[in-house]
């Protein structure tokens, strides 16, 4: 429940004077008070009661008052402010007794309330409350007076019937004010057993006065809330980044930092062992899968014999070449200037510039600031398939099926049921999606209409077992007959595949004469 299984605190008196809680409020608690006036019947100075104040600056609300002797009012606040705190009455209102009560977790509103005055003789009456769907609290509160001075055979007795899934979450309690030796009033709390109400409960509450009569003046009020829904826990920090030891204990070399002034990457090399039995260290199989590939750094320097000091933040910037030699790497890791060597623009050129499939489905509008888009869409072309067997680190063959036997059709084309040829996925590329190489990328040399075969500088770091398995891609040599004839994409290569080259337009004396004729 919201509201935890009893109040924070709870804290009464019988003189009516301000009254301090016990500790500090915690910040969105739910606070009740619960204030009798036995000044006369009808007693509040106004109607509704004055709201009473407090020393934390929070908004009181009023709930209910009974509705014919205006003996007991009931009051709220939804979620406090932290921090300690009195709570004082109206005084004009003349108050005997107040009683307050701290719930965990706030509420979201006031649901319902119900108030009454009996004024009988005899024995007393019955009261009903109906809670709506989402309540999880109901605070209750009955104050009786002996008009008559004739102290009665014990308390009336406080029962709860008819409820579903509410159970009495304290002990009734008795407060005895002081203008009247004989008044008496009882206040109880009664909460759902789940973590939520579902549907509405008839709760009915009743008080059973002894049997000899006397006269009396009796009230009761009632009120249930709705606790706010517990908050979502804070989402979890960023990733900080993975930090690599030297592995195995051998350290690390650095070559000497270059800080230049000209505009340049200022740059430094790291070398060290290859490592991969050790999970802190930079193993080749992460090399060659290109886990590196724009990685970002930071080095530092630290007392390493005072680490309390802090640290001084030497170079940031990005991975550079990687180069693998005897087990061992070398690393270059270049400045941030590195990225105004960044070439901006396009050059033209015999080969398009376009990274296939970039830009989604070709009905995307073209963006006159980003125009290089291939424009294919890429669920269009790709494939799904197994490995049926990976004879070596570089070599895959593909589950086939069909007659003649295939592994994979030529998607995405003009003829999309036709088996690829050979050379249909040559550049291409093979995504696992299942096994130790799930989510490892690698681009394919060849296809033999049989077997795929990797470039051979970056091999698979793992074996592939029998039936994991992979998304691919058919590659693009980036030339025009290519996408003119196997993507039909012409309309968007971005290349100049007809302007002359340079032995034309430059011709130097040893190259043959273009004829002006």
């Amino acid at each position: 429940m919201g509201f935890g299984s009893a109040p924070l605190q709870q804290i009464s008196n019988s003189t009516g004077a301000p009254l301090a809680f016990a500790s500090a409020n915690t910040d969105g608690s739910l606070l009740i008070a619960i204030v009798s006036s036995e000044s006369e019947p009808g007693g509040w100075s106004t109607n509704p009661p004055t709201v009473p104040q407090d020393t934390n600056g929070n908004t009181w609300l009023f709930a209910v008052q009974d509705d014919a002797f205006g003996k007991l009012a009931m009051f709220y606040v939804l979620s406090c402010k932290a921090g300690a705190n009195t709570v004082s009455p109206y005084a004009t209102d003349n108050p005997t007794s107040i009683s307050l009560y701290e719930w965990a977790g706030g509420a979201t509103s006031l649901d319902v309330v119900t108030g009454n005055g009996i004024g009988t003789t005899g024995l007393g009456g019955t009261f009903f409350i109906s809670p709506t769907a989402g309540s999880e609290l109901v605070m209750a509160a009955a104050d009786g007076v002996n008009v008559l001075g004739i102290y009665g055979p014990g308390y009336p007795t406080w029962s709860l019937t008819g409820t579903e899934g509410w159970v009495s979450s304290q002990t009734p309690e008795f407060l005895v004010p002081s203008q009247y030796n004989w008044n008496f009033m009882i206040q109880d709390a009664y909460q759902i057993t789940g973590a939520s109400q579902t549907t509405a409960s008839v709760t009915q509450w009743v008080l059973t006065y002894p049997a000899t009569p006397f006269a009396r003046n009796d009230s009761l009020i009632m009120a249930s809330f709705i606790a706010a829904p517990t908050p979502p826990p804070p989402p979890p920090p960023p990733p900080a980044g993975h930090l690599y030891a030297s592995g195995s204990g051998s350290g690390l070399t650095f070559s000497a930092l270059e800080l230049k002034d000209d505009g340049s990457p200022n740059n430094l090399t790291v070398t060290g062992f290859l490592d991969a039995t050790d999970s802190g260290s930079i193993s080749e199989q992460d090399v060659r899968a290109r886990l590196y590939d724009n990685a970002t750094f930071e080095l530092r320097v630290i007392n390493w014999s005072d680490t309390t000091q802090g640290d001084l933040k030497l170079l940031s910037g990005t991975v550079g070449d990687i180069k693998l030699e005897n087990g061992m790497f070398t690393i270059e890791l270049r400045g941030l200037t590195q990225y105004l060597s960044t070439i901006v623009g396009s050059v033209y050129g015999p080969t398009c510039r376009a990274e296939l499939f970039g830009g989604g489905a070709s009905a995307v509008p073209i963006d006159p600031a980003n125009h290089w888009k291939c424009r294919l869409n890429r669920d269009d072309w790709f494939q799904t398939g197994s490995v049926g067997s990976s004879p070596d680190s570089l070599t895959i063959v593909p589950v086939s099926s069909g007659s003649p036997p295939t592994a994979f059709n030529m998607r995405g084309s003009t003829t999309p049921t036709a088996a690829s040829p050979v050379g249909w996925f040559n550049d291409g590329l093979i995504k696992f999606t299942s096994g130790v190489l799930n989510g490892y990328s690698f681009e394919i040399a060849t296809w033999d209409t049989n077997q795929l075969v990797l470039f051979a500088g970056a091999p698979m770091p793992f074996a592939p077992s029998p039936g994991d398995t992979f998304e691919i891609e058919p590659g693009c040599d980036k030339t025009k007959p290519t996408c003119f004839a196997k993507f039909n994409n012409v309309v968007n290569f971005a290349a100049e595949a007809e302007i002359p080259g340079l032995n034309v337009l430059a011709p130097s004396s040893s190259q043959p004469q273009v004829s002006t004729n």
